[in-house]
């Protein structure tokens, strides 16, 4: 299910955004570093494929 962009603040993860509630990865993001928009990111593989389902 789409949801509003949103990326992880953390220089140490992906640098993706997600738009998939149902992303393993973008789930595993802590609300306190989730930051939303895409910051100039490219679309996070695992939504891309979920969005195409």
């Amino acid at each position: 299910m789409k949801v509003n962009p949103y990326y992880s603040k953390k220089p140490q993860d992906t640098h993706v955004f997600h738009d998939d509630r149902n992303c393993p990865e973008g789930k595993a993001i802590p609300v306190d570093n989730k930051k939303f928009g895409t910051n100039g990111y490219p679309h996070c593989p695992a939504c891309a494929t979920l969005a195409s389902k």
